[in-house]
């Protein structure tokens, strides 16, 4: 049992696409940054690539073959490299959307062997979209050509029209709801476990995600993408912040309805005080570990325990109990508050905030620096709303200790942040923020 494994200028032919690239987009822009001329492994993924691309000026100048071609609605055009300024394409918005036909090209973002990778911005009110049209060439990425041109309609009620009124017109989304709708999640209180059940109308009033509300992001990988298919997966997928939502809709009798929603927590929480001890999930040795699910609410841990018998792990009991309060401000309730009230997370945080990130120019460096509040407001990850995980190593962990640290790890989408909390006269707060996502 394995305890947890934490174009040549491209067509004006509408493919549509996927991917989970911007998940493990790294959210500082500070000047300091982007000082020296790229300097990255452009081999692999784009994922890879377009993390870079999105916020160096230097390297983003570098990977686009000017004259840029651009073709605006068949009007022809060439962008000097002089004339060129820094496009963030995504990385403004805290989240994107990808669109796709059938879910086992949901995959296809993790295909090394890529050579061609198109990011969209789809424009229901005009009915254009502009593609940013990238090509690897000798294994590096490059931006090779931008169009933009009329979508085709398909027959039929056309998706992207009918996804955007969705998005924006609640009564008409209340009618194009299958009821009940389908809804799966993650188990609150089982790591390895999903939920299936349905929501009714009300219920998904209270629970449905955020919606694009003007311009439509996708990025097409080549996957299947037809007008005239009567099944479309929309994915949404957070900036740095862990949101995840998936809308699965079906075309009936000529109309599209949404049919299911699979939404997902795509990191988990670990506590320490020591630094040192976030060595410890690495130790071969161990033979005990417990897993934790921490209900502020009702102050109570649902902890998994696992052991190692010759070498295999097991489940070998479940314990519910009431956690200990400690002298002064505990840190639980305080986390809690400081993840849900933003008013009392303004208050709780050192200024300036110490921030460290990975060096863009340089895999094997990091930059340290400072945040403002303005800045951390901006550049903040998601934070456990409900529930908090933690694993239990054998670190230690006293309530009594003055120093705290949450790390925030992503599962499978390289989202990887740390929040360092001291206790200061009684009170608890954030003073330094470390973003290492890859």
């Amino acid at each position: 049992m394995i305890l947890l494994n934490l174009c040549n200028s491209c067509e004006s032919k509408k493919k549509g696409g996927g991917s989970y690239a911007l998940s493990s987009i790294a959210v500082a822009k500070t000047e300091e940054m982007f000082e020296k001329p790229g300097r990255i492994q452009l081999d692999e993924l784009f994922d890879d690539f377009i993390y870079h691309f999105t916020f160096d000026p230097k390297l983003q100048g570098q990977h686009i073959l000017f004259p840029l071609p651009y073709n605006n609605l068949n009007s022809l055009s060439k962008i000097e490299k002089k004339d060129w300024q820094l496009d963030s394409l995504y990385t403004e918005e805290i989240f994107f959307s990808l669109i796709f036909d059938r879910e086992d090209d949901m995959e296809l973002p993790k295909d090394t062997s890529l050579t061609s990778v198109q990011m969209e911005w789809i424009s229901p009110e005009s009915h254009t979209i502009k593609k940013y049209c990238f090509k690897r060439i000798k294994r590096i990425w490059y931006l090779e050509a931008i169009n933009v041109f009329a979508y085709e309609e398909g027959k039929g009620e056309n998706f992207i029209d009918f996804f955007s009124r969705f998005s924006n017109d609640s009564l008409f989304q209340q009618k194009r709801i299958k009821r009940p709708l389908t809804f799966v999640t993650n188990d609150p209180d089982d790591d390895f476990s999903i939920i299936k059940t349905t929501l009714s109308l009300n219920q998904w009033v209270a629970f449905k995600p955020e919606l694009p509300t003007n311009k439509i992001s996708n990025i097409d990988y080549e996957q299947q993408n037809n007008n005239n298919s009567n099944k479309k997966i929309v994915a949404l997928k957070g900036i740095g912040n862990g949101f995840s939502n998936t809308l699965y809709f079906q075309r009936k009798e000529g109309k599209w309805q949404l049919d299911s929603l699979y939404t997902e927590e795509i990191f988990f929480s670990l506590i320490f005080d020591r630094e040192d001890d976030m060595e410890l999930p690495k130790d071969t040795s161990l033979t005990s570990v417990q897993m934790e699910w921490i209900s502020p609410e009702s102050h109570t841990i649902k902890k998994y325990c696992f052991k190692r018998i010759k070498r295999i792990w097991y489940l070998e009991a479940i314990n519910v109990f009431a956690y200990e309060e400690g002298k002064g401000e505990n840190f639980i309730d305080f986390f809690s508050r400081f993840s849900n009230d933003s008013l009392f997370q303004q208050k709780r945080i050192k200024r300036p905030l110490t921030f460290v990130t990975n060096d863009p120019d340089d895999d094997f460096s990091i930059i340290k620096t400072t945040l403002s509040l303005n800045q951390w407001v901006a550049f903040k990850p998601e934070l456990p709303t409900n529930k908090i995980s933690n694993i239990d190593y054998g670190q230690q962990n006293n309530n009594n200790s003055n120093k705290k640290i949450v790390a925030l790890k992503g599962i499978g989408n390289g989202f990887s942040n740390t929040l360092y909390f001291q206790r200061k006269e009684g009170k608890w707060e954030l003073y330094k923020f470390e973003d290492i996502s890859n």
